[in-house]
């Protein structure tokens, strides 16, 4: 099959679509009636009033203020179907919105939490806008790691289109915490590298790839500060390379901030 934007986009989200037990209808078949004021299919809503209301017939459905009223592209139902279904939004969610998570007790197939989705947008806006660095505000347990991993996937392609290859750190203050979030990295699928000293830090933000591995799959390297003295010279690079653009994600670390120091500030 040809790659184009019917094979990437339309023909997988249809499939998907029908597979979850939706109906496929086609704007060119002159028996669906379909308003176009209120993006409603107007036969399968009246069919849907009906059967809330057995004794219902056609006109007295078309004449009541209900009808009316639900016909409106405002009201909640509405807005929420229109903005979740919103072209651009699905190829979102099929593109990025998905982890497989392997388990104990098997394979987990996890959806984007809307925060984390609102999250993703917002960093993409501010990024576009020439922000390069920001607070994200999540309350213990509401998926921090989780938005880093979505966030691989989704800025390798935002800096991609841009002919810029990204290369992300998560940072922690704890070993524990390297390896918590080591663990639900690899278990979403990425290849995760860990660094431990100042030194391999240092040398590690010097190299000018992308990634350690030969394969091409995304990865993130994860890096617990917990022991390193505040020298800003670590995260100097004179023989930088402008086609990567590291990307790094902080959690918690500002329990480490030495208010004296620089190392936070120039990392």
């Amino acid at each position: 099959m040809k790659f184009n934007e019917d094979s990437r986009v339309k023909i997988p989200t249809i499939l998907h679509l029908m597979r979850l037990g939706y109906e496929y209808l086609s704007l060119k078949d002159p028996k669906v009636t379909w308003d176009h004021s209120t993006n409603i299919f107007t036969d399968i809503f009246l069919q849907s009033v009906k059967r809330i209301n057995p004794g219902l017939s056609d006109l007295e459905a078309k004449q009541s203020p209900e009808f009316a009223k639900n016909k409106s592209p405002d009201t909640p139902t509405n807005r929420i179907c229109t903005s979740l279904f919103q072209r651009e939004r699905l190829a979102f969610v099929l593109r990025f919105a998905f982890a497989y998570v392997k388990t104990k007790g098997g394979l987990q197939k996890h959806v984007m939490r809307y925060p984390q989705m609102f999250a993703t947008k917002a960093i993409e806006q501010k990024l576009e806008e020439g922000v390069n660095k920001g607070i994200i505000w999540h309350t213990q347990g509401s998926g921090k790691t989780a938005l880093a991993y979505y966030n691989v996937k989704y800025l390798s392609d935002y800096f991609q289109k841009k002919g810029v290859v990204a290369k992300f750190y998560f940072i922690v203050d704890r070993l524990d915490l390297l390896i918590q979030a080591s663990r639900e990295f690899t278990s979403r699928g990425l290849l995760v590298h860990t660094i431990d000293s100042r030194d391999a830090f240092a040398k590690d933000i010097k190299q000018t790839s992308a990634i350690h591995n030969n394969s091409g799959k995304a990865e993130i390297t994860v890096v617990n500060i917990q022991k390193f003295k505040d020298d800003p010279a670590v995260t100097k690079n004179s023989d930088y390379n402008l086609n990567v653009q590291r990307v790094f994600f902080l959690d918690e670390v500002h329990r480490s901030y030495n208010p004296k120091g620089s190392f936070l500030a120039n990392l």
